[in-house]
């Protein structure tokens, strides 16, 4: 089935590339459309060969499927330019944090097939933790649909549409927590006597070392820990620090606002 992108942003090339990069789509059945960055349409056109186009009737009779890529605040501006040329056999799949299926559907004004989703931007590398719901109108197929693009670029999960905001929390903006966390690593480890160089290979070697083997050896994470943390050894010094500090409280204080933020984008919408 052809795929449509209604924006041209990060996650919207990040999905595309990893959709092209494994053999799933062909460029020349992608289409792309945003509202005003030319440069980009051409960007995208020259780099990965999909289809662009400004003209919604055009980009609408082309694609079975529709990925919405844009900010939260412009979902419903590009709901209510295209809904004429939404037909019942479309499927639309958000990923916009804080848009509900329900929002979408009643915009449209038909009984349409909606899905929403949260990927993150590791599916550039085929990485994604994709957590999708689907809405009241969506049959099975369109669940299946859904779930097979997003597998492609990753692992995929079905839950319930009210888990989503805590899912664009822990998941959807989670590798920006990582990047943040290995950006102190690397910082604390030149101030402690290491080359910016070796403190990042180390740093970036470590945060893999440590993901790979907690996917793999499906140990608890607990488990994992104990057996690096030696009583009154270095780790432990550094583990009962971060305890001190209340670093598990600074995680669920840093969760509880994304999610709070992803309710407040619907508001705002």
């Amino acid at each position: 089935m052809k795929l449509g992108f209604v924006g041209s942003g990060a996650m919207a090339e990040a999905i595309i590339k990893g959709l092209i990069g494994k053999g799933i789509y062909k460029g020349e059945n992608i289409w792309v459309t945003n509202k005003k960055n030319d440069e980009k349409l051409i960007y995208m056109r020259e780099n990965y060969g999909v289809n662009t186009t400004k003209n919604l009737e055009e980009f609408f009779k082309n694609i079975d499927i529709v990925i919405i890529a844009v900010k939260p605040k412009d979902v419903l501006g590009f709901l209510n330019s295209a809904k004429e040329y939404i037909k019942p056999n479309h499927i639309i799949i958000s990923v916009a944090a804080g848009i509900t299926t329900e929002l979408i559907e009643n915009t449209i004004g038909e009984d349409i097939r909606v899905i929403r989703a949260m990927p993150n931007i590791s599916c550039e590398v085929g990485e994604s933790a994709t957590a999708i719901a689907k809405g009241r109108f969506s049959d099975e197929e369109a669940l299946a649909l859904s779930k097979e693009i997003f597998s492609s670029i990753g692992k995929t999960y079905i839950v319930e549409e009210g888990q989503l905001d805590a899912v664009t929390a822990l998941s959807g903006s989670g590798p920006a927590y990582i990047y943040y966390m290995v950006e102190a690593m690397i910082e604390a480890g030149e101030k402690i006597g290491l080359t910016r160089n070796i403190a990042e290979k180390l740093a970036l070697q470590t945060f893999y070392g440590a993901a790979k083997m907690a996917v793999e050896k499906r140990e608890p994470l607990k488990k994992l820990r104990e057996k690096v943390t030696s009583p009154n050894g270095t780790t432990y010094a550094a583990i009962k620090t971060l305890e001190k500090h209340g670093f598990q409280d600074i995680i669920y204080l840093a969760m509880q606002n994304a999610k709070k933020r992803a309710l407040e984008l619907m508001k705002e919408s």
